[in-house]
This record gives structure tokens, C-alpha cells and sequence, in this order.
């Protein structure tokens, strides 16, 4: 009898130095269950945008470092979904969800 092997997906979290994102990288946008409301972030980041995880929609925030890396073709998920091998969302994703909460 042998070893049965974990079949899973591996990959690498690195910081991005370019400011630029890969085919295939997803944006962790942190969550708003883990770092909090506007009131708890507002002091620290007032460029902050609250929005939904286009995976599973949960409240997450976005910079607009992330907003930027977004509509120049880079995908985004709440940290949880990316973490998770998630697709992520898209540009055309982030607007229909502004547009659905009254910002688009």
C-alpha cells in the first residue's frame, strides 16, 4: 500500500513591485468582517471604497490602487475567495456593482 497524494492547488503570494498584475493574478481586497467599518478604517484609509466580493459577496474594501489595477484589465476577490484559487472579478464586474449600490 502506497501514499495516496494531496491533490490541491499551490501557488506563490508574492508582494507586486511592478504595480502592474500578471495574467492570472487576482487583487486581495481585504474584507470589511476583518479590518471593519468605515468608522474603524476611515482614519487610516480615507480612499477606502466599500464594496462586495464578486465571488461570494461579501462586504470587502477597495483602494484606489486596486480600483486602478482593476480597470487596467486585473481581477479582484475578497482575500478568503483569492486565497481559494477564486477567478476573481473584472472591471465590468466592479461596475455593475457600483451601479447596483448607487455609484455608478
Amino acid at each position: 500500500m502506497g501514499k495516496e497524494k494531496r491533490q490541491g492547488a499551490y501557488f506563490k503570494i508574492t508582494p507586486n513591485p511592478s504595480g502592474r498584475m500578471n495574467p492570472g493574478d487576482v487583487a486581495c481586497c481585504p474584507l470589511v468582517s476583518n479590518v471593519g467599518t468605515w468608522d474603524e478604517v476611515k482614519d487610516k484609509h480615507h480612499d477606502w471604497e466599500l464594496s462586495e466580493c464578486p465571488e461570494c459577496g461579501a462586504g470587502i474594501w477597495l483602494s484606489t490602487i486596486a480600483v486602478a489595477l482593476i480597470r487596467e484589465g486585473g481581477r479582484y476577490a475578497c482575500t478568503k475567495c483569492a486565497l481559494q484559487g477564486a477567478a476573481g472579478g473584472t472591471a465590468e464586474d466592479l461596475k455593475r456593482i457600483r451601479k447596483e449600490h448607487g455609484h455608478g
